[in-house]
């Protein structure tokens, strides 16, 4: 058996937002390693999953920062066909679509373009910049073709909000990585805290596996090791909730 450990932030209602039918828009951000890789395979494989985290509309993303692994880009190729014959809309997002800024073309971009290095004062600036912002400009654009809603400066997502709920957002990271939560109420933007909603779900799954066959699957940003690639089935073994940084069970 090959243990992964996930957090989910996913569909639970938290203030406004509750939904009879489960919410209208899900998304997965896609990051190709180990833990999102095992979400949307939950969501290909276990009828469960679909019914109580995305029973609607269903969409995934993932932004190319530009230095990912060969291994890494092979393995969303594979997703991507995966998700074709599953009939999931999949969207990898690269910096010549025009939905990353012309200063953060991909991270080594801005360091030669700006003679810079990576601070540790700026932790979070790879994250934003490459992944963010790329996914929720492509996102606004997504939802104003799909459904008819404004475009522009994020109206397009709290009007959306505002006519089918908010947007939940489906993010695996790993056990341990809880202290990453953050009270999604407490967000400086508006428009995330009007058309987003973060629920942080933590649970075991455990993977039913194949005989085991060396495959490169990327573990955390612009890092890759060697791992057992497993079945495309697994169940979850229990769980615990996050809500902002508070546990609940």
């Amino acid at each position: 058996m090959c243990l992964f450990w996930l957090c989910v932030r996913s569909v639970q209602s938290v203030g406004w937002g509750v939904f009879v039918s489960g919410p209208k828009l899900t998304v997965l951000s896609f990051g190709a390693g180990q833990d999102s890789s095992a979400l949307l395979e939950m969501y290909l494989d276990d009828k469960v999953f679909r019914d109580r985290y995305a029973p609607n509309d269903f969409l995934v993303l993932m932004s190319d920062t530009g230095d990912e692994f060969d291994a890494t880009y092979k393995h969303v190729r594979s997703v991507q066909t995966r998700c074709a014959e599953a009939g999931v809309e999949f969207v990898f997002l690269t910096s010549d679509m025009g939905y990353h800024s012309p200063n953060w073309k991909s991270l080594r971009h801005f360091y030669r373009t700006h003679d810079a290095i990576g601070s540790k004062a700026y932790p979070k600036t790879c994250t934003d910049q490459l992944k963010l912002q790329p996914i929720y400009r492509f996102l606004e654009h997504w939802v104003s073709k799909r459904y008819g809603v404004s475009h522009g400066r994020k109206r397009g997502l709290r009007e959306f909000a505002a006519l089918h709920g908010r947007i939940h957002m489906i993010l695996g990271i790993a056990k341990g990585e809880e202290c990453r939560v953050s009270d999604p109420e407490k967000n400086p933007r508006r428009w995330f805290r009007e058309s987003i909603l973060p629920v942080y779900r933590c649970w075991t799954l455990e993977w039913i596996e194949q005989p085991a066959s060396n495959t490169s699957i990327a573990k955390g940003c612009m890092s890759s090791r060697r791992i057992a690639k497993p079945a495309r089935s697994c169940r979850w073994k229990n769980w615990s909730t996050f809500v902002g940084s508070v546990q609940t069970t």
